[in-house]
């Protein structure tokens, strides 16, 4: 991955995708925000469940930086239910989708 100011290590689409949610934000205030956010042991282990999200879309047919609800929702259902993985497990594959997707506006949510 890309090494951050500090040393740490960021798997390039995490880095540019989180630069881009923080555009509006200073630099340096962005390095900082970076830097202090995940371990690298964290970031790791996102991108390995990042891959299987993918790998999933793939074979189903569906964008993995663009899914639904739904979508999200029975492939943590599938990892559950049908592959019998650990609850702990679910919600960090859960973490990890959510850290590489975009920002999703809900209608009932305005920003400033």
């Amino acid at each position: 991955g890309k090494q951050s100011p500090t040393g740490k290590c960021f798997t390039p689409d995490y880095l540019a995708h989180r630069r881009e949610q923080l555009k509006d934000v200073p630099r340096e205030v962005q390095d900082y925000i970076l830097n202090n956010e995940l371990k690298e042991s964290t970031l790791n282990a996102y991108e390995a469940k990042w891959k299987l999200w993918v790998s999933y879309c793939d074979k189903n047919g569906l964008n993995p930086m663009e899914p639904n609800i739904s979508a999200i929702a029975t492939y943590l259902h599938h990892k559950l239910h049908v592959q019998g993985v650990k609850f702990t497990t679910v919600e960090n594959d859960a973490a990890a989708i959510s850290k590489y997707l975009p920002l999703v506006q809900s209608p009932h949510h305005q920003t400033a």
